[in-house]
């Protein structure tokens, strides 16, 4: 699909350990246009031995070279802030000090690789930052999957984008599934929470 010259776009972006989700909403007319994830920069497959700045420039490497003459005035990145538990649940195995540093650790790393990618591909849109919990709330992408399969939402158009997202391996199909809802809660189409 080629990008409509008189039209403007806004850029979603979802980032995850095993690649960066992107898509493509066209203001005008709220539809989707795309819904991709990105493959993991080459080098080191192991996500903590990752540089972000590298995985930055291969996802806006990427995206640019899709997006090129595409007029993307506004964005939509989901960033995550870890705040670990207060408490333990009942029967819940515990997680370690170590653990949970590390995993603080890479959620800041997504969120650096984010605003990197923001500030690489479109540094002059309109940028509107959500935590998982403003525009999905607690509903995990299960349940996001499955209502969207049967939403009634979808423009003709759409229904092919939602089918390339469903033919993602299970590993980064969440991050599609994911990039597709926030674009579409942000236009104001679909509401989750």
């Amino acid at each position: 699909m080629k990008p409509d010259r008189d039209a403007t776009y806004t850029l979603g972006l979802d980032p995850g350990r095993l690649g960066m989700a992107w898509g493509l909403l066209r203001n005008e007319d709220q539809t989707l246009v795309r819904a991709r994830v990105l493959p993991p920069a080459p080098g080191p497959r192991e996500f903590e031995r990752a540089n972000p700045q590298e995985v930055a420039l291969h996802a806006a490497g990427l995206i640019l070279s899709e997006v090129a003459g595409w007029r993307i005035t506004d964005l939509a990145v989901e960033y995550m802030v870890h705040y670990p538990p207060a408490r333990r649940v009942r029967g819940a195995r515990r997680e370690t000090e170590q653990a949970r540093t590390a995993k603080a650790n890479d959620l800041i790393d997504l969120t650096a690789i984010a605003a990197l990618v923001v500030g690489l591909v479109c540094p002059h849109a309109r940028l509107n930052y959500y935590r998982p919990g403003e525009w999905k709330g607690t509903t995990p992408t299960e349940a996001i999957e499955a209502r969207l399969d049967e939403w009634a939402g979808w423009f003709p158009a759409e229904r092919q984008v939602w089918a390339d997202v469903k033919k993602l391996g299970k590993s980064i199909r969440h991050n599609g599934v994911d990039v597709a809802a926030l674009l579409l809660v942000d236009a104001g189409r679909l509401r989750l929470r």
